[in-house]
């Protein structure tokens, strides 16, 4: 698309969309906006905005601290320093919460909206087949690596697994701190033999 294209599609001279691209002049937000529906991408897009910084200036604008925000969003204020930074990391339902707190919600019937919704349980969905696949791989390795080891060394290896569990940086926080073994957990399990 030429410049002269462009221009005519927002209703500007082609010298005028020159002038947005070496940055002499600054479109309205109407052209803006008309910019960003031609060229099939979000206005902030155009000025080099991510949803990270849009979602700061929102909350500045509105004379929010992250803290306040927190609190009327229900989200926690790490999730806010998450969703205002560079990576984003945002879900769709953290943003919702955000922009419902700010008094903009979403529309939840635009096919962007729904859009979004499926994206990201895409997204959600491969993660998760992709940890599973993970863990299924360190537990195999595991089993294998234990299965080498005489009943000396496995008792040895169980004793240092504990241990590690001990240690903060390396426990699951999703690990229920209160897990018990059902009674039964053991029931079907035969006792080996002895060694000699």
């Amino acid at each position: 698309m030429t410049q002269e294209e462009l221009g005519k599609a927002i209703g500007v001279t082609g010298v005028t969309i020159m002038r947005y691209e070496k940055g002499q002049r600054e479109p309205s937000l109407d052209q803006l906006q008309k910019l960003a529906e031609v060229l099939n991408v979000a206005p902030e897009y155009l000025v080099g905005w991510n949803t990270g910084s849009l979602l700061n200036l929102l909350r500045q604008n509105q004379g929010f601290s992250q803290e306040e925000l927190a609190a009327k969003s229900g989200l926690s204020v790490h999730e806010i320093q998450q969703a205002e930074g560079q990576n984003g990391g945002l879900s769709v339902a953290a943003l919702d919460s955000i922009l419902n707190a700010l008094g903009m919600p979403l529309d939840k019937t635009s096919a962007a909206f729904q859009e979004m919704l499926e994206v990201e349980t895409k997204i959600q969905e491969s993660e998760k087949a992709l940890r599973q696949e993970e863990y299924e791989i360190r537990d195999a390795k595991l089993r294998i690596a234990f299965a080498k080891l005489n009943a000396r060394a496995q008792e040895i290896a169980i004793e240092r697994l504990e241990e590690l569990a001990k240690i903060p940086e390396y426990q699951n926080p999703d690990f229920p701190d209160n897990f018990e073994f059902p009674d039964d957990f053991l029931s079907d399990v035969a006792e080996p033999d002895e060694e000699p």
